[in-house]
């Protein structure tokens, strides 16, 4: 019994400490914006299940954190000019295969501003990739601009 006890008790520490050492990670910018001294930032929206995830900004993706340390949500990008992003759209349904790669073509954004991308639609019949400012709280307010995301040919 106060074997058990030990082991559980042994597993709730570790369990603990392990749970600690994520809050002393900290959240640091990435920015594709090099010399940019007041970037734009652009947060892709999603939860598990629904939403646009970044893949490239002029072929350069994400790079890995460095250890104790995580991005921001927020990426920053260069202002003041289009933006081709490759993007994937996930869906609810989403299974291997299930998800939709492509570009947006992003209007030039505003220096200092910061917003978010959405999806809204699904696999089968589409949608559109949705841009608002950051303080929107859904898809349908603040629009600045949208894309379409055509149907799958039957």
């Amino acid at each position: 019994m106060k074997n058990k006890i030990l082991i559980l008790l042994s597993f709730a520490f570790i369990t603990l400490c392990a749970g600690c050492g994520s809050l002393f990670i900290k959240s640091v910018p990435f920015s594709f914006a090099d010399n940019d001294s007041n970037p734009a930032k652009l947060t892709f929206v999603g939860s598990g299940k629904t939403g646009v995830r970044l893949v490239d900004f002029e072929g350069r993706g994400i790079t890995t954190p460095l250890q104790g340390t995580r991005w921001e949500s927020a990426v920053r990008f260069p202002a003041e000019r289009p933006l081709d992003l490759r993007v994937i759209v996930y869906w609810d349904e989403d299974r291997p295969g299930d998800r939709r790669r492509g570009i947006f073509k992003c209007p030039p954004l505003e220096a200092g501003k910061e917003y978010k991308l959405w999806f809204r639609g699904n696999y089968r019949n589409g949608g559109w990739l949705t841009l608002t400012y950051a303080s929107a709280q859904d898809y349908s307010s603040q629009v600045l601009y949208e894309q379409i995301i055509l149907p799958l040919p039957q």
